[in-house]
This record gives structure tokens, sequence and C-alpha cells, in this order.
């Protein structure tokens, strides 16, 4: 049976994929369907933190299982309930969260609340404050605040009511609020598809003193960088304030679809009985697992090592940098890095792919990502970078 051309004749190809049938995981590695290992450096975008065939994820989703696939919202269950409380301890006082599908969901919805809220005060003629090079989702809504206009191209997505500014422009940033009604602000603290480019510090303290000039509602996309993955359980806490509302998907349920936004206790009006809804969202099997990884990556144990490793794999980076010419600018944070190469980032990919390393690609098809899963150690570090150097004394 020859799964990739039944996939390419059956399947929608909105995805270049890697010519690679995956048949299960373990720890840190992937085997594909002829039992071939590979060290995964990119945990299914930022997804797996805790890897795979974790024992205490799979006895969470089995219990579960054996419970109750689904109940409507009409119903209360404990997993969904256990899992708000938690969120809500972990980011705001007298927050409120709202689960759907997706990390694209929770930005749709945390749109929909900002804007709602402004509705319901009155406010007319403002505008939406996004940064180029950020990415938000494929949705129509969350397409309107991704600063990429490769993404737009045949969709009618274009709002002039969203404005883009640089990212880490202190000065565009000044500008923009002296020229416009700016009421909402949507940001990602690290671009991830955009590059692995970090926000600077003293441009997000322009932001919050500009916050507490004009008055305006921030939310923080936390969809790639939150659950731990930049050494804090969410990226914010780093930058020492809290945002209105914060965006989570992707390693919230480690594999197991879910999405949520949380938002501040003023907001909460914003959002009522029939205003906004999701059939499956806060599913019990994936609040389980998801009630499971906060447990494990809040801890401040897990989260230092996050940290140290960290270190290591940026000293790593920057060996290459000196190695190889057409590698440039190691950056990021925690386990979200990036380097830029001069080399299309796809065949770089494809090569380490060859050596049994998986790794991602973002930017222009100019920058190696690498999100590996939160839980690989010194060893892995090592094996990943000597199969990674052999890909790249192809070029």
């Amino acid at each position: 049976m020859n799964i990739k051309a039944i996939s390419e004749n059956y399947i929608l190809k909105t995805y270049n994929r890697y010519p690679l049938v995956l048949e299960k995981g373990e720890g840190v590695y992937l085997y594909d369907e002829n039992g071939n290992k590979y060290l995964d450096f990119f945990s299914g975008i930022a997804v797996c933190n805790l890897g795979y065939n974790h024992k205490k994820i799979n006895e969470a989703a089995i219990d579960q299982i054996k419970k109750l696939y689904h109940a409507s919202n009409f119903f209360y269950t404990k997993p969904q309930a256990f899992l708000a409380k938690k969120l809500v301890e972990k980011t705001f006082k007298d927050g409120k969260v709202f689960f759907c599908n997706s990390g694209t969901e929770a930005v749709e919805g945390a749109l929909k609340a900002a804007k709602r809220y402004l509705y319901l005060k009155g406010e007319k003629d403002y505008k939406i404050l996004a940064f180029k090079n950020s990415f938000h989702g494929r949705t129509l809504g969350a397409l309107s605040v991704t600063g990429q206009e490769k993404y737009w191209e045949g969709f009618d997505v274009k709002n002039d009511n969203v404005i883009f500014i640089d990212f880490n422009d202190k000065e565009s940033l000044k500008k923009v609020f002296e020229k416009e009604n700016i009421k909402i602000v949507i940001l990602e603290l690290i671009q991830g598809e955009g590059g692995i480019n970090v926000a600077s510090k003293d441009f997000i303290e322009t932001l919050l003193s500009l916050k507490q000039e004009r008055n305006f509602i921030l939310i923080i996309d936390e969809i790639q960088t939150g659950i731990g993955r930049t050494g804090k359980l969410f990226a914010f806490e780093d930058y020492n304030f809290e945002p209105d509302i914060i965006t989570l998907g992707k390693a919230l349920g480690n594999g197991f679809p879910i999405g949520a936004f949380v938002l501040k206790e003023y907001l909460k009006e914003a959002l009522t009985p029939g205003t906004h809804g999701s059939t499956f969202g806060g599913n019990p099997i994936s609040c389980s697992v998801a009630n499971v990884v906060l447990d494990e990556i809040s801890q401040k144990e897990f989260l230092d090592k996050v940290q140290k490793i960290s270190k290591l794999f940026m000293e790593k980076l920057k060996e290459l940098e000196s190695k190889f010419s057409f590698l440039e600018n190691p950056r990021g944070k925690g386990l979200i890095l990036g380097i830029t190469t001069k080399v299309p980032a796809r065949e770089v990919a494809l090569k380490a792919l060859e050596n049994n390393l998986i790794i991602g690609i973002a930017g222009n098809n100019d920058t190696l990502r690498f999100e590996p899963p939160l839980i690989i150690n010194e060893t892995h570090i090592e094996e990943g970078f000597e199969k990674l150097v052999k890909a790249l004394k192809k070029f």
C-alpha cells in the first residue's frame, strides 16, 4: 500500500509534505513505516512539548475515552472545569477561558471578544494594530491580522481597519499612535512563522507605556510560545507584564486538538450566551490531556531545565555559524530557535531528513527552525547536531 500515492490522490494539496510516512513516536523520536528512526527537532510545529507515547498523557486519554468522548457545552464536564481553573490561576486573577479546537480559532474568538467589548462601550472608527511578518492563523479573521501578504492572495482579507507596522520598530510604534485611534493590538512576542524574531524588551516597554496612555486592548498570541516553549510557562512572563487576552493552542494538547483564549475579568461581559460558541471546544479527552500537560510543564524544575538546555542548543547554533559561511544570526529563546540560511531552508531540511533528523523552516525559506520536544537532553542535542552537520556539508 503506497500511502504517499493515496494521500496525493485524495487529500487536497495544501501542504508541501516531506517524503516520510510516519508510523509512531517514542520520547523525542519518530519512526516511519519502514521502522527508520528520526530525531525530532520540530515536535509537530511546537506541539508535542512532552514528546511521544508519554505515559501520563496516554493514561489520561485512555481513561477519559472509557468514560465520555464528547458532551456539548450545554453540559459541564470535570476535565474542562479543572483545566479552566488551572489556566486562570496561571494567567490572570479572575480571568475567564473559552475553549475551542485550534490556535486559529482562539485568535478568532479573541478578536471577537475585543471588538464586541468596544462595541458595547460605544467605540467607533478605531483601528487594530498588527505587525509585519506576524502569523496568527489561516481563517479569514486571523488572516486579516497576519502581516504576510503571501497568505492573503485570493482571499479578500485586506481590512482598512487593520494597520501593520514593522516589528520591533519603536519609532513606527510611537508614530502610529500619534496618527491613529488604536484600540486593539495583537502581537507575538516571538514571531515563529515569520522567522523566529524576538520582541526586544525596550519595544515592549514602549508598547506598554503607550497602553497606559491610550488604554487599548492588548492580545498576546501565545499559540507557539506558550506552555513552556520559551523556558517560561508563557512568553509574556519574561517581559513582566500581563496582557488583556492571550491565545493558546498547539502544545496545550500535546497533539490532541485544543485551543483556548483567556481574557481578563473586565472583558468577560463581551461574550455572552449566543455570541460565540464551539461544538467540540473543551472536548473531555483533549482537556484531560491538557490537564496533564499543564501539571507537568508548569513545574519549576521542568522550566528551569528548558532554560538550561536552551543555552547548550544556542551554543551549538553559534558553532554552526562559525563553521558554515551561509549560516548567520542564531536567535530565539528557550526552545524556539532559528538561524538564517543563504541556502534554501527547505533544501537543508530535506538533507537533514536524509540523515534522520527532522527540523523546520520559517520566514521566506531563509530560516532553519528548531522547536524540539521540551524533554530533550544533552545527548539528544549532540546527536542532532552531528546529523545536522552532515547535512550542511552537502552545501
